[in-house]
């Protein structure tokens, strides 16, 4: 090492700098990821080794992005304000059974945020996830990439509780849309037009949301860059003698040229009518599971 007070000044400096950087690797690397959420907060326990690693904790922003509902307005104010004013968002709520009002609290802390959300996952009952479109419905949402609705399990579907227009009709990077038992957004082109993957589901008591062929047809007709579609559970089933009405509709063929992969399940005739009506290349993946002919009770 140099003799130079300057110069050994500025070696340490640097040492300094990379034994930081080092153990922000090491809290990142060491942190938990939870396999249904993809959030890190493992590293939460780690900050507690000693001071050092605290302080980089508290002044590291990455870590601070991946916020979860379910910790409480507190903890979610809190990140907020350590992710900085311009950090990317990730923000979930965990598979909520019931949202109480600490949670609805903390909730709350997002539509102004919305503008630096990246990923949105939300799960709750039909007359919560209203409550969560209604806030959300003058929030734009300019950096969304992933968004997931998701209806708790062995919930009614409410066809009163829609998601139109939320957002302020402002997705342009929307990429992954996923909804799972919720009402499908048959009028709201614009969560469509960049998507590359679609994923819906709708189980059999979830009959007030299932869309048309027609209406599923028009949507797809707004996503030209889709590479993974999946159509499953009883969304496509024989509801509301969906199957009479085929030979009546009028659709015109929809050509999704970058589509890989499609994955159709319901009534042989409702995915006859889907599978004639999409175009896609024939290196694409293809899975088609029939389901029973059978019109859900209401």
């Amino acid at each position: 090492m140099s003799s130079n007070p300057v110069a050994v000044k500025s070696t340490a400096d640097s040492i300094d700098d990379l034994q930081n950087e080092l153990l922000r690797l090491i809290i990142v690397s060491a942190a938990v990821i939870d396999p249904h959420t993809g959030s890190d907060i493992g590293w939460i326990r780690i900050t507690h080794v000693c001071s050092r690693w605290r302080e980089l904790a508290l002044n590291t922003r990455s870590l601070w992005t991946n916020i979860i509902l379910n910790l409480g307005e507190d903890w979610t104010k809190a990140m907020i304000q350590r992710a900085g004013p311009t950090t990317l968002l990730s923000v979930t709520a965990v598979d909520c059974r019931f949202w109480n009002d600490n949670l609805y609290e903390a909730f709350g802390l997002i539509p102004p945020e919305m503008h630096r959300v990246v990923r949105l996952d939300l799960w709750g009952d039909f007359e919560e996830m209203g409550s969560i479109c209604s806030a959300l419905e003058d929030a734009p949402a300019p950096a969304l990439r992933y968004l997931r609705l998701a209806k708790s399990e062995n919930q009614s579907g409410d066809s009163d509780s829609v998601i139109e227009g939320i957002f302020k009709s402002q997705t342009p990077l929307l990429e992954h849309l996923c909804l799972d038992g919720v009402p499908f957004p048959s009028t709201s082109f614009y969560l469509f037009n960049h998507l590359k993957h679609l994923y819906v589901y709708s189980a059999g008591n979830d009959s007030g949301v299932f869309p048309s062929p027609s209406e599923l047809l028009s949507v797809l007709a707004c996503t030209p860059e889709l590479e993974s579609l999946s159509l499953l559970g009883c969304i496509l089933w024989d509801n509301f003698n969906n199957t009479s009405a085929l030979g009546e509709e009028q659709n015109a063929l929809i050509r999704l040229p970058k589509l890989r992969t499609l994955n159709l399940e319901g009534h042989k005739d409702v995915l006859d009518y889907m599978a004639g009506h999409i175009v896609y290349p024939d290196v694409a993946s293809l899975s088609r599971k029939k389901t029973f002919s059978f019109v859900p009770l209401t």
